[in-house]
C-alpha cells in the first residue's frame, strides 16, 4: 500500500534498501510518540461494518522525482523547502533518492520484476541514462537526503511522515553508521512510531498497513505477532476486501491459538479509536 508509497512515485529507483533506524530528524522534528491509542480506547465490538466508513481514508497519488539536473532542481525547491514548504522538501528528497538508487543499475531481479510489469529492458535502460545524466550533478547532496525527508515530516506532510517511517535507511545511512549511535536509532523509533500512530488515529489505512508490517517484521518495532494481526485486522474493518484473505490467514496463524480473541478485541478496539462512525 502506500508505503510501497513512493514505490510507484519513485518508478525505476525505488531498490529496496535494508531498514534500519534513526535520524536526526529525530531530533529536529519535535514530534513526539503518540499514545498508544489502541489500548486506552473501548471502542465498540459490533459486526463487521459492510460498507466503507467515512472517517477511514488513504493516501491518494504519487510523488514523482521532479524532472530536470538534480542540482537545478534542488535550487529552485530550498527556498521553499527551508520555508516550510513541506512538499518542496519531499521533492527534493524524492528527487535524491531517486538518483541514489538509480546510480546502481539493475539487478536481474529487478529486470525480472520491471518485466512481468510490461517494462521493457530497452525502457530500462534508456530511463537508467536519463537518470544518469540528471544525477550527475547530486553526488555531493546524496548524502543528506535524509534531512530533506525529515523537514518534510516535521512540516505535517503525511506522504513524508509515511515514507519516513518505512524507509529509516534514508535518514540514518546503513548498518554501520546506526550502530555507531544507537540513541538516533531509539529516537528515530520514537518519532516513526509518533508519526504512524497519529496518522492511524485520524483513520489513514496506510498507517495502519505499515504498524501491522512493523510489528510483522520486528526490525522497527518490537515483534508482535498479535498486534499485527489487530492492525491489518482493523483495516479490515474500516475497509473490507482491502487486506488479501491469503495475507489475513498467515497473520492468524502467527497468533498463539488462545490469544487469537485478544488479537480480535485489540482490532476492534483500533478500529472503534481510528474508523468508526
Amino acid at each position: 500500500m502506500l508505503l510501497l508509497l513512493l514505490g510507484a512515485a519513485l518508478f525505476f529507483s525505488q531498490k529496496r534498501s535494508p531498514t534500519t533506524e534513526t535520524s536526526r530528524a529525530a531530533t529536529s522534528s519535535g514530534v513526539n510518540p503518540a499514545p498508544r491509542t489502541e489500548a486506552t480506547d473501548g471502542a465498540s465490538t459490533s459486526a463487521v461494518p459492510k460498507v466503507v466508513h467515512k472517517k477511514a481514508y488513504s493516501l491518494q497519488g504519487s510523488v514523482y522525482p521532479p524532472p530536470g539536473d538534480a542540482a537545478q532542481v534542488i535550487e529552485r525547491l530550498r527556498p521553499l523547502a527551508e520555508a516550510g514548504d513541506g512538499r518542496a522538501a519531499l521533492e527534493i528528497f524524492v528527487k535524491l533518492q531517486n538518483c541514489f538508487y538509480g546510480q546502481g543499475g539493475y539487478s536481474d531481479a529487478d529486470i525480472k520484476v520491471y518485466e512481468r510489469a510490461g517494462v521493457s529492458t530497452q525502457t530500462l535502460a534508456a530511463q537508467q541514462q536519463k537518470i544518469q545524466t540528471e544525477c550527475a550533478s547530486a553526488q555531493p547532496a546524496m548524502k543528506d537526503r535524509g534531512k530533506w525527508l525529515e523537514m518534510a515530516a516535521a512540516s505535517g506532510d503525511e506522504h513524508a511522515q509515511l515514507v519516513y517511517s518505512g524507509d529509516p535507511s534514508a535518514v540514518l545511512g546503513d548498518a554501520t553508521e546506526m550502530v555507531r549511535d544507537p540513541d538516533k536509532v531509539k529516537k528515530y523509533k520514537e518519532v516513526a512510531r509518533g508519526y504512524l500512530t497519529n496518522l492511524a488515529s485520524k483513520g489513514n489505512t496506510d498507517a495502519l498497513v505499515a504498524l501491522a508490517g512493523h510489528y510483522n517484521s520486528g526490525v522497527v518495532f518490537p515483534k508482535d505477532p498479535i498486534r499485527s494481526y489487530a492492525y491489518y485486522r482493523a483495516v479490515e474493518l474500516a475497509k473490507p476486501g482491502t487486506i488479501p484473505k491469503p495475507l489475513m490467514d498467515y497473520q492468524a496463524k502467527n497468533v498463539p491459538y488462545d490469544r487469537l480473541s485478544e488479537a480480535e478485541a485489540l482490532a476492534r478496539r483500533i478500529y472503534g479509536n481510528c474508523c468508526a462512525n
